[in-house]
């Protein structure tokens, strides 16, 4: 029996991997290139987890603006991932990957030629995440609007945010808009209102990283909070302090004192080797940062924010289809973890939408992982084998005609 599918989720946040034939969960790695200020050794992946000295990494990502870039730096860290993460040679199974939205035509190329020449796959198919996510939807989802493979996708990622209508499993790529913030944009403007507000972290991007991940939220009265927030500053309701790594005592950072469910209890003996130095005190921080999701000019991003860009993709599409894409929203991505998220989003997205039309927003057990659970759906199809494009057809015909054969 011939091995199933490698399933690559291609991220540039993370890469999440696995085979289709497995049960187990996908492994999520980072899709970075670390390095410590001072030393030569290198982190790939998930080898950033073991790196004792968190405040002083270096990290390069192989995407910018949402396009993989920096090709080198990708292939190092797919053999990093090929060879140690999943164990499995290139040549003996096929593979199912994704890229991204508007992925420009040099870049598919480049992609083409690493997985057929470089690696060697023997048959690849190439996808985008939307539509997997779509697929994963159809399975999962209780409804007659998603068994149809109809909606909206809402891909909160790393690098943008992008809003895909999807009809009978496909995606609508002339209605797909996309906002250019996503997890990337809001750790920078987080890194800039500490750095202007309490101590200079611009170059600690991955301790900001987590600080985003573990204290910030969505707030569903935004001036109300704001207000709030400023009455009492450092004892305000949303006021807490995280505590910053200090590489000897403390190689992680985490929040002080638990409050509005955040954060972790500690023993004396640990708060005694707290400096002061190392607490950072957050307020609105907490709520400032998600906000720009639904409102980018706050970060000088002259774009619609979320709710206004989903209402933007709807109206691009036959009206016929309006209330089947509100009907089924689907939230997915990193950065949509964000506690409230969607319960922001529908509170900003019932209003905009015809009176007439239900808004049904659901997002998946796993944001991050769903993607690749749609893909590993499709390697197990009976028809998936006819959907493959083999090395010898992409040698015979080329990057150009290949490309025309790929489920988009």
């Amino acid at each position: 029996m011939a091995a199933m599918a490698l399933v690559l989720d291609h991220g540039g946040g993370n890469l999440v991997v696995g085979c289709a034939e497995d049960e187990a969960e996908p492994r999520v790695v980072p899709n970075m290139k670390a390095k410590v200020k001072g030393r030569t050794e290198t982190y790939l992946a998930e080898q950033v987890e073991s790196c004792a000295d968190v405040s002083s990494l270096l990290l390069r990502r192989p995407f910018d603006r949402g396009q993989c870039v920096a090709w080198d730096g990708q292939r190092e860290i797919w053999d990093h991932v090929f060879r140690d993460v999943v164990k499995v040679e290139p040549g003996d199974r096929p593979l199912l990957i994704t890229e991204p939205m508007f992925t420009l035509d040099a870049l598919k190329q480049e992609l083409d030629e690493t997985l057929f020449e470089k690696y060697g796959f023997p048959s690849c198919l190439v996808t985008t995440a939307p539509a997997l996510t779509m697929q994963y939807a159809s399975k999962r989802f209780e409804g007659p609007i998603a068994k149809g493979g109809c909606g909206i996708v809402v891909d909160v990622g790393f690098s943008a945010t992008h809003i895909v209508p999807c009809f009978d499993g496909r995606v609508l790529n002339y209605a797909t808009k996309r906002v250019d913030v996503g997890g990337r944009a809001l750790t920078n403007y987080m890194k800039e209102l500490v750095s202007f507000r309490s101590v200079d972290v611009m170059d600690e991007t991955y301790v900001i990283d987590k600080v985003k991940e573990e204290t910030c939220f969505c707030s569903l009265d935004f001036v109300k909070d704001l207000m709030a927030a400023g009455r009492r500053r450092n004892q305000g309701p949303f006021t807490l302090e995280y505590v910053l790594p200090d590489g000897v005592n403390f190689l992680r950072g985490f929040v002080r004192h638990k409050e509005n469910g955040v954060g972790s209890a500690m023993g004396e003996d640990h708060q005694e080797k707290i400096t002061r130095d190392q607490i950072l005190h957050m307020n609105n921080e907490r709520f400032v940062v998600p906000e720009c999701l639904f409102n980018p000019t706050m970060m000088g991003i002259k774009q619609a924010g979320i709710p206004e860009a989903i209402v933007q993709a709807v109206q691009e599409t036959h009206p016929n289809l309006h209330g089947l894409l509100y009907g089924n929203v689907v939230v997915t991505g990193g950065t949509s973890k964000l506690p409230n998220f969607c319960a922001r989003l529908t509170q900003e997205l019932r209003p905009l939408a015809p009176e007439h039309m239900d808004v049904s927003i659901a997002m998946p057990e796993d944001p991050i992982t769903c993607a690749w659970e749609g893909g590993r759906m499709l390697a197990r199809s009976p028809g998936f084998d006819r959907m493959l494009v083999t090395r010898e057809e992409y040698l015979e015909e080329g990057h150009h005609r290949i490309r025309r054969r790929y489920l988009v």
